[in-house]
């Protein structure tokens, strides 16, 4: 049966009771009310000081663990588990608190920073920091902050799983295509570097990029530094890959002035034979272009020439009256002669025109035609062809003729072509102490009468 012993002394009131288990509880209390002292039993025995109904200090357990404390606290606290008889908790007047071993305590002070030894270690599930986190320093520089001193040079010291310096991104997990991840953002923007594991020691990084929330993989280097861009599977050193809706493949740009090179291939390998080359353009699989290491260049398709520029010529030696070593142009076709004279008057003439084409060089001009079956008509003066493709420089004499039944008797020796600044070509007949005598359209005597010849000149065009 319960039993209850009433005790009042002088100034307080002192309870002790009990139920199915001795001294279920104690009491001990000033007669106001306001400061209680308890010892109880409530599956686990409990220690207590109360003060006007608020509990300022309570100990619950069989190890004497800290349950509340509700007032201002200083000096030691105790667990059962006590480190070499040292304090787990202790507060000094300097407003700081010490957790843990006496020598090598965490530091809590009056501005919430915490600080321990260089050699303290922990395990959290999870942990936040509000400003900035620093290892190494104690000003760090931005959000996250890690220093270290190390004289290494070799950028391949402390490979692999082994003690290292700087920071260290591990996926434990060895499957194929496994990753360890390193992620930024910006707003809605995302981008990430990965690590993706191939085998043992074996993994290509790549660099993925949001790409309006359709993520890409921008650039990959793959284990043994290949470089991949637009492709994770670069079949060499550099590969890009395209479709071309980003614009052109590759851009080279320099905007100094001082070293203008917008991009130098120095294939500088031992073996520089025609059947190595520095650079070789392909269009669907197709070279159209290549330059080998001799420095021949082979083109699949035609050379285009801005117009006033060309080849310059240069590089060999010059005669001392050059004036251009610059080829700007090449052009071939066809003309169209046309029956004139001296004062470029028209008239009824004409011909079974045959080969009539140009070829033109630079400045040089070179006409050919097979003027065949001239019929005269009503043509008179000197026998006169214009409608020259290009203007001519200067009046000389310019190439070779061969006439078929015209009338020359008594005086032919030679016969010349001259090309005139009118653009008009005149034929003369030279002889035996005879001065240049034009050719007339009256020595054009029957309809079966041919002419070829070919002419040379320089334009002005």
């Amino acid at each position: 049966m319960a039993k209850d012993i009433l005790i009042t002394p002088a100034a307080g009131t002192l309870v002790f009771s009990g139920s199915s288990e001795p001294l279920s509880s104690s009491f001990v209390s000033d007669d106001s009310g306001s400061l209680t002292l308890y010892l109880e039993k409530t599956g686990n025995q409990s220690f207590g000081i109360e003060g006007s109904g608020s509990t300022i200090l309570k100990v619950d357990g069989t190890q004497g663990r800290l349950f509340s404390v509700t007032d201002e606290m200083s000096g030691s606290i105790f667990s059962a588990n006590t480190i070499a008889g040292l304090p787990v908790i202790e507060a000094f007047s300097d407003n700081k608190v010490t957790l843990g071993p006496y020598s090598s305590p965490v530091i809590v002070d009056s501005s919430g920073n915490i600080s321990g030894s260089s050699t303290s270690t922990g395990s959290f599930g999870a942990g936040y920091i509000d400003n900035k986190l620093s290892i190494g320093t104690t000003s760090p520089y931005s959000h996250l902050h890690t220093a270290y001193a190390d004289t290494e040079t070799s950028l391949v010291a402390d490979w692999g799983a082994v003690a290292k310096h700087g920071i260290t991104i591990q996926n434990t997990q060895a499957t194929a295509g496994a990753y360890s991840s390193l992620n930024f953002r910006a707003s809605s923007a995302d981008a990430r570097i990965a690590l993706e594991y191939n085998g043992t020691n074996d993994g290509d990084l790549h660099f993925i990029m949001d790409n309006t929330n359709s993520p890409l993989n921008a650039m990959t280097i793959t284990n043994e530094g290949k470089v991949g861009i637009g492709t994770d599977a670069p079949s060499d050193h550099v590969h890009i890959l395209t479709d071309g809706t980003q614009g052109a493949t590759l851009r080279v740009e320099n905007t100094d002035t001082t070293d203008p090179y917008g991009m130098v291939v120095d294939n500088s390998g031992a073996n520089s034979s025609d059947g190595n080359y520095v650079a070789d353009f392909r269009v669907g699989g197709t070279s159209v272009l290549k330059i080998e290491n001799s420095g021949n260049a082979t083109f699949a398709g035609d050379i285009y020439m801005a117009s006033g520029k060309g080849i310059d010529f240069s590089a060999g030696s010059e005669a001392t009256g050059n004036t251009s070593t610059l080829l700007d142009d090449y052009e071939e076709g066809t003309w169209t002669p046309h029956f004139t004279n001296e004062s470029l008057a028209s008239n009824t003439a004409s011909a079974t025109l045959n080969d009539c084409h140009y070829v033109k060089i630079g400045a040089q001009v070179t006409l050919w035609a097979k003027l065949a079956n001239i019929n005269k008509g009503d043509a008179s003066g000197n026998f006169t062809i214009d409608n020259l493709p290009f203007t001519v420089e200067a009046n000389h004499a310019a190439g070779n003729v061969m006439c078929n039944g015209f009338n020359f008797t008594g005086k032919l020796g030679n016969l010349c072509a001259y090309i005139k600044t009118d653009e008009t070509i005149k034929f003369y007949e030279t002889g035996d102490n005879i001065a240049w005598d034009a050719i007339d359209w009256s020595e054009i005597d029957d309809t079966t009468d041919d002419c070829n010849f070919y002419v040379t000149y320089r334009t002005t065009q």
